[in-house]
């Protein structure tokens, strides 16, 4: 194991270092241009203040020399730019630029060895002016990489500081002195800023392979929840159909009367049936569940009599109901029209007040609410006065497989489906609860045009 991790461990670091090289070449580049422009602009001011002062032949040659080594320069950054995304020829790439760099660098220096005028004329320490400035203002453009800059300084600077120092007065140990200054200061300030910009690359591919790991986690939960979708619809379907065999069967052996069943096995046969629907129920449950996740539950909005989907639903549960002792109290007298899924709606609702049966104290009471509210959507609730919810509780109630008592019957499915099939239908749903006050759990709905 600890072999494993230290061989991913090299990987990353070799990885993370083909990063950095790259990234530092591209930067270089990318400041070439306007190296190239500023170099030929100071080659030539120079040259103009000079003309007088040097053999013009030599200011000639020198500048034609500096312009064509920089024109190269330009064009080796349009050949770049056309295969900047070749990855593997970025070492030809890095060996070529600090090749023309040297060039540059040799072509200044040229300026400290033949074309400094003499150390009584005012001209003396124009170009030396000039190749100081050119020096400082390459700590920003080629500190990317700590062999250019440093040979580059060097060059442009070595020579001017022997010439000074060779000249013998005051004046010329002073500017030696500040040349050795400004060297030592030039690379030092280049040092750091390399080592910033080190840090940004990594941090900037730290990040990039942090995200390139969540996107492929992120792809492998989408196709693991997409094989368990498929899974559960595959074996949902597979298990109805035995499962309405069964029903069948049990329903013929009801009907049966050559021999007619006695009581025991009557009761039996209803023990078939009651187990039967159950399990039905929650195999209908795990299908609603895979279209909700595949995006494939459909719903068709129609105007909808609430004040008969709520009667039909309790008309349905009151077996279920009286089972429990429990009195189911319908306070739906006005007939209002909603925009919802008819089979839906009738779901949602048989969802809400069965949950309210069971999660209720025997001999309680599940009342049925309905009110208006003020954005034209009509508010329906389903209250009980059993042992209520905690907060911690409410955080979790619409997620699927959330269940809070292992006696109840069901896979903590209902709510989950309950709150996408009101949602499907342009409404919302929540609850309000206190615990050991009982609950109440409530949806909204648009109301249809003719009640608004």
């Amino acid at each position: 194991m600890e072999n494993i991790e230290n061989t991913q461990h090299g990987e990353k670091d070799t990885g993370l270092e083909k990063v950095i090289f790259q990234e530092k070449v591209r930067a270089l580049y990318k400041a070439l241009p306007s190296s190239v422009f500023a170099t030929i602009i100071i080659a030539a001011v120079m040259v103009s203040v000079l003309w007088r002062v040097i053999d013009q032949f030599f200011l000639v040659i020198w500048f034609s020399v500096i312009a064509t080594v920089n024109i190269v320069r330009f064009i080796l950054y349009k050949y770049y730019s056309r295969r900047v995304k070749d990855k593997n020829q970025t070492v030809f790439w890095d060996k070529m630029f600090y090749i023309l760099l040297i060039l540059t660098a040799a072509s200044w220096s040229c300026v400290s060895i033949w074309l400094l005028p003499d150390d009584q004329s005012i001209y003396h320490y124009f170009p030396t002016l000039i190749l100081i400035g050119i020096s400082a203002g390459a700590v920003t453009s080629l500190s990317f990489s700590m062999r250019n800059i440093t040979t580059y300084t060097l060059l442009l600077l070595l020579p001017l500081f022997i010439i000074e120092i060779s000249i013998g007065t005051f004046i010329s140990y002073s500017v030696a002195l500040l040349t050795f200054v400004l060297t030592i200061f030039s690379l030092s300030s280049a040092k750091r800023i390399n080592q910033t910009i080190i840090e940004n690359i990594t941090l900037h591919y730290d990040s990039a392979s942090h995200r390139d790991e969540l996107v492929e986690s992120r792809n492998t939960a989408l196709a693991a929840n997409s094989a368990k979708t498929n899974f559960i619809s595959m074996i949902s379907h597979e298990l109805r159909t035995p499962l309405n065999g069964i029903l069948g069967f049990a329903q013929l052996l009801k009907m049966s009367d050559q021999p007619s069943l006695n009581a025991e096995q009557d009761d039996q046969v209803n023990g078939i049936f009651d187990s039967g629907h159950h399990l039905l129920s929650l195999i209908e449950e795990l299908l609603d569940l895979s279209k909700i996740e595949s995006h494939k539950l459909n719903v068709t909005i129609i105007d909808v009599s609430l004040a008969n989907i709520v009667s039909e639903s309790i008309a349905i549960l009151n077996p279920v109901a009286a089972g429990y002792n429990i009195k189911i109290s319908n306070n739906v007298e006005n007939i209002y029209l909603v925009k919802a899924d008819e089979k839906r709606l009738k779901q949602v609702l048989i969802n809400l007040i069965s949950n309210a049966i069971k999660y209720n104290h025997e001999n309680g009471k599940v009342t049925i609410d309905v009110s208006k509210i003020d954005n034209n959507m009509i508010r329906v609730s389903v209250s009980d006065n059993g042992d209520g919810l905690t907060e911690e509780q409410q955080k979790e109630l619409f997620k699927p497989f959330t269940r809070y008592n292992d006696t109840k019957e069901g896979i903590g499915l209902g709510l989950y489906i309950t709150q996408n099939l009101v949602e499907l239908m342009q409404g919302n749903i929540g609850v309000k609860s206190k615990f050991n006050e009982g609950s109440t759990f409530w949806f909204e709905l648009p109301l249809a045009e003719e009640n608004e």
